[in-house]
């Protein structure tokens, strides 16, 4: 006997986790603005968090981060 999807999914613990990972994400992207989502996947996961990979884009794009080309202002010291 298996146990129904409705009964184990919890949006609110799902949103929750977004909301900390957007967060963290938002963080590493100004501290290292340079860095796209697979750079900063690297960075998450040394924290000891595993993220899926679709999720990671999908809150790295609703987060406005995505870069295209070379638009981010490069600081040349």
């Amino acid at each position: 006997m298996g146990v129904q999807r409705v009964q184990t999914h919890n949006p609110y613990l799902e949103s929750r986790a977004d909301e900390v990972l957007h967060e963290r994400l938002l963080l590493l992207a100004r501290e290292r603005p340079r860095y796209r989502y697979r750079r900063l996947r690297v960075l998450i996961e040394r924290e000891g968090e595993r993220v899926n990979h679709k999720r990671r884009y999908r809150i790295y794009r609703a987060a406005g981060l995505c870069l295209n080309g070379r638009s981010a202002d490069i600081v040349f010291a």
